[in-house]
């Protein structure tokens, strides 16, 4: 069995549907009963005796065990691998790998600070004064002499997930190759052709790569600029070679064996019905050969990759981004900025993430998740406490390459879930950000829209799902994963545990969970799954979410499509903003501003900080244990076994000197926050500057 070894990179948007198991004949939970193994770990339905010219005639073999990790193309995909190593221990696939957050010029960050000054009505002037927004003039003045230079930044990046995405693809058709061999679908003549473009392939997959970046675009004129993307280390990309020879793979392959196809959906469809064909002529009852959530199962999913990535990259939705940003920033500089003005700039920002996600799933796809081989056990309860947690890995295996703490670029997670509900891999993108008091609805991606394989699959039986996930540390070490499973229909958590490492540093990354008939209300229901990983500085940097839906009673359930999902479908206001300067005289003040509370949002101090209070109310900041974004409710105010911070009632006018921990290491994060006044922003303390150098 393949297991994860490495990181794997952000992954597909929820948006795209993966082919997976038919929808009309799932068995409901309660009534099922077990069907014999037809061999190995893809095991096929039992032949009912009554099945007529259906059955398989006598003396046809067994079921086959459709493994692609056995077969001729198996020494070819180890090579190609060995070069997605790179693109997966980078991470390059994670759209918080080339920019920050969701807001990649920090376009809505320098705005929201230029609204905060000019909202002198929502500000109480003391000796402090008012917020002063020169460092995000700035920064806009720079967008406008460099936007040539930071559109060309874009599109190398977007170039470099683009490549890896083509590479990853051609593995998976090489492992799918294996798969029509298993299925005895692939003739003489056909292997003849194959097997040689596979080597050809493989051959060119030398372990090289040169580093691409944004921040040496720039020139001496953007100086704030240069300082958000310097933090941000060059993203190892392929060669020309490797997107050439990976491409020319791809076009044989499907050339031999989808020659009709007129497009990437019309080859997948083609692919999978030579499976079909090759089992009937084999006599063998088709329905049912492959068991759903198996590796054989992820990687005729993993197809529908080939319709999201398309032979080129798209400049195109990088130039809409521009575009969008010059018609807002036009329209702020006339106070004529409108809510349909940001819904503009946020829906081509994600469209532009959207870019990145489908090559960044298409290098998660080749990654195989194994399945746990017995029923989930009884919940004994506890946060932390699960007993069906059955692989665990070394956190020194997930240390990842970067330094952006500044940037609140943390731990990275990936989660992917199989079974006998539908397989598929999660969303992983932070939200789009916006200025503060605009929060709007994202428009839906489209999806894949290949036909469902519903002849291939037969369902797990245990009614379970694995979860697996995986995460890659950043500067600050990990302190836990946080995995929960939602209803969001009925508004009810049916699913929620913390891992956190143990004394021999190794920390869970896959468990079974028990699905059970209370956990859905009568009628369609959508489940969300959620992963997060948080480290010991409090940081996150992103949330891995995917969904599933069903159909439930009062007594039994029936799975049904993974649903479009809304785990990321709002374009939310800006809770900090990193271009934020605090004002003179003290080092943090709390105001009534508009938008996020604290000038500035960041401090660096070694010993202690003095936070002013310039509001008509007490504020009371408390440090929280948990990922910085508002729609995930704190999980521990106690940090990595350090207490939290406390200001106590800081009365109006007044100040308090909060000393820092000096048991706390160099480098050390606290987000503070105000549960009474404005729980969803977050004030980040740091300890001294930090540490770690960056490795470029």
């Amino acid at each position: 069995m393949h297991r994860p070894s490495f990181v794997f990179a952000a992954v597909l948007s929820a948006t795209l549907l993966l082919p997976a198991a038919c929808s009309e004949d799932s068995p409901q939970r309660t009534d099922q009963t077990p069907k014999p193994d037809g061999g190995g770990g893809d095991g096929g339905l039992a032949q009912d005796a009554d099945a007529g010219a259906d059955v398989a005639p006598d003396g046809a073999g067994s079921l086959p065990e459709l493994d692609p990790t056995q077969g001729s193309f198996s020494d070819a995909r180890s090579k190609v691998d060995a070069l997605l190593a790179i693109a997966r221990q980078a991470e390059v696939g994670a759209p918080d790998r080339f920019f920050p957050l969701r807001d990649p010029l920090l376009i809505a960050s320098a705005v929201s600070e230029v609204f905060r000054e000019q909202s002198s009505n929502t500000c109480a002037p003391s000796q402090y004064g008012c917020p002063s927004a020169t460092s995000a003039k700035q920064l806009l003045t720079e967008y406008q002499a460099n936007k040539a230079f930071l559109g060309a930044g874009l599109k190398k990046a977007q170039a470099a997930s683009h490549a890896w995405g083509r590479i990853a693809l051609a593995a998976q058709l090489l492992w799918f190759g294996n798969l029509l061999e298993d299925a005895k679908a692939l003739s003489a003549d056909d292997l003849s052709v194959l097997l040689p473009a596979a080597s050809t392939l493989a051959a060119a997959m030398t372990p090289t790569t040169t580093p691409v970046g944004v921040y040496p675009e720039l020139g001496a004129n953007a100086p704030l600029y240069r300082f958000v993307f310097e933090q941000i280390p060059p993203a190892p990309s392929p060669t020309p070679a490797h997107l050439a020879a990976a491409n020319t793979f791809i076009d044989a392959f499907l050339a031999r064996l989808a020659p009709s196809a007129t497009d990437a959906k019309t080859a997948v469809e083609q692919l999978l019905s030579i499976i079909v064909q090759g089992i009937i002529v084999q006599g063998i009852i088709v329905q049912g050969i492959i068991v759903q959530g198996s590796e054989a199962a992820q990687v005729t999913e993993s197809l529908s990759y080939l319709v999201k990535v398309g032979k080129a990259p798209e400049p195109a939705k990088i130039d809409g981004y521009l575009g969008a940003i010059d018609d807002v920033l036009t329209k702020v500089a006339s106070s004529s900025a409108t809510a349909q003005d940001w819904a503009k700039y946020a829906a081509t920002a994600d469209e532009f993430a959207g870019s990145l996600d489908a090559s960044a799933g298409a290098l998660a796809a080749t990654v195989l998740t194994s399945l746990a081989s017995t029923p989930a056990a009884e919940e004994p309860g506890g946060l932390e406490t699960d007993p069906n947690v059955y692989e665990k890995l070394a956190t020194s295996a997930m240390q990842r390459e970067s330094w952006a703490s500044l940037l609140w670029i943390g731990p990275s997670v990936n989660i992917r879930f199989a079974g006998y509900a539908r397989p598929a891999i999660a969303e992983r993108r932070a939200p789009i950000l916006l200025p503060a008091g605009v929060e709007l609805d994202l428009p839906a991606r489209a999806g894949a829209g290949i036909s469902e394989p519903a002849k291939l699959y037969v369902k797990d039986e245990t009614g379970d799902l694995t979860l697996a996930w995986y995460g890659s540390e950043s500067s600050a070490a990990f302190d836990h994963f946080e995995v929960r499973i939602e209803n969001v229909t009925t508004k009810k958590r049916v699913f929620h545990k913390i891992y956190r490492r143990a004394a021999d540093q190794k920390i869970a990354t896959r468990t079974r969970v028990r699905v059970d008939p209370s956990w859905f209300a009568a009628g369609p229901n959508q489940l969300e799954l959620q992963a997060t990983a948080v480290d010991r500085q409090g940081l996150s940097s992103g949330i891995a979410c995917a969904t599933l839906s069903a159909d439930g009673s009062a007594s039994s359930y029936t799975w049904g499509s993974p649903g479009a999902g809304k785990c990321f479908a709002r374009a939310v206001d800006l809770g900090d903003a990193p271009v934020s300067l605090g004002a003179p005289g003290a080092d943090v003040v709390i105001g009534s501003y508009l938008g996020t509370p604290f000038r500035p949002t960041y401090f660096n101090s070694s010993t202690k900080v003095r936070i002013y209070n310039d509001s008509p109310k007490a504020r009371r900041l408390r440090s929280l244990f948990s990922p910085d974004y508002s729609e995930i409710p704190s999980v521990d105010l106690s940090i990595g076994g350090i207490a939290p911070l406390d200001t106590g009632n800081i009365a109006p006018g007044t100040f308090v000197d909060l000393a820092l921990p000096a048991t706390a290491p160099k480098g050390f994060s606290f987000l503070l926050f105000d549960s009474d006044n404005g729980p969803k922003y977050r004030l980040r303390l740091q300890l001294g500057s930090s540490p770690y150098s960056k490795p470029w």
